[in-house]
């Protein structure tokens, strides 16, 4: 007999091992009105199954889904999709998405999941691109280009400040442009997990005293800085020559202080980083993966 059941905090070590390492702590948030919805399918006395995912402004994410090798080919992965998207509807979202990677083992059997239960063909969203701190290095010492500007010694007018010590109005300044004409959408914000953003190297750019780009990076394991977004204010002049002294500084404080591991990621619309990424590092690669993102519009019950 198999049964569903909404996890409300206090899971089981069984429970934490079936979503990704990142995720474990919001299975402590379930229950207690952060959002979170996890739910977890019982075949027996055994946990057989567990979906995990988010609600937050209209519209849910599921996170990752997971079933034991020994119940699966049961529709157990079917049935925990059903009721998350009863749960994001009955919450007031009329959307969900996921995303998923080349990466995972399970690849095909996500992709077969998400086309039977109605949701979008699969779009590509990015690339992940892996290199260690050892081969950046490396690079660093037979490179001149990252001995002279790992200072970041920026032209007159630019200045460039680490994002922890951005002051207020400062903030307030990038906030006041979201969404405005010539401003930044949500594609290129950089409050995204501000509880992950990296110390050493992510910046904010200045020019004449303005915010005009930032260099954001997130560290999403302890051994591993996570290069998130890169931008730059259309209507600022001088900008690419910038940006990509601000990328090799970063790097260099990466490879003389950081972590063992990076993850470089390249969002499918962002072309002028992918520029940047074959000029820099595309030899510095030890592997790379493609990012998918799914979507469902589910309405209201």
């Amino acid at each position: 007999m198999l049964l569903l059941r909404e996890l409300t905090g206090n899971p089981s070590a069984d429970l934490r091992k079936m979503t990704f390492p990142n995720y474990r702590p919001m299975l402590d948030m379930t229950g207690r009105g952060k959002g979170i919805c996890a739910l977890a399918s019982y075949s027996g006395n055994k946990v057989s199954g567990l979906i995990l995912g988010r609600f937050e402004n209209k519209e849910a994410e599921m996170l990752s889904v997971y079933v034991n090798p020994f119940f699966r080919k049961k529709g157990i992965a079917s049935m925990l999709l059903k009721q998350f998207e009863k749960k994001a509807a009955a919450a007031g979202c009329s959307k969900i998405k996921a995303a998923f990677t080349s990466a995972m083992p399970s690849f095909g059997a996500v992709k077969r999941l998400f086309e039977k239960n109605g949701w979008s063909k699969p779009q590509k969203r990015m690339k992940l691109i892996y290199f260690s701190r050892e081969n950046l290095y490396r690079e660093i010492q037979e490179n001149p280009r990252y001995e002279k500007y790992k200072n970041a010694l920026l032209p007159k007018g630019f200045e460039l400040v680490k994002w922890c010590e951005l002051q207020p109005e400062k903030i307030a300044q990038i906030k006041s442009r979201h969404n405005q004409p010539g401003g930044w959408t949500d594609d290129n914000t950089p409050f995204r997990e501000p509880e992950k953003m990296e110390k050493l190297n992510s910046f904010a750019i200045l020019k004449d005293d303005s915010v005009a780009g930032w260099f954001i990076t997130h560290r999403i394991n302890p051994d591993t800085i996570r290069y998130t977004q890169i931008y730059n204010d259309p209507v600022a002049n001088g900008m690419r020559g910038i940006i990509i002294q601000t990328v090799i500084h970063a790097y260099w404080l990466h490879a003389m202080y950081g972590p063992e591991k990076g993850c470089f990621i390249i969002y499918e619309w962002n072309t002028s980083l992918l520029k940047i990424f074959e000029k820099l590092m595309e030899k510095l690669t030890d592997s790379c993966t493609e990012s998918f993102g799914v979507e469902k519009d589910i309405g209201q019950d």
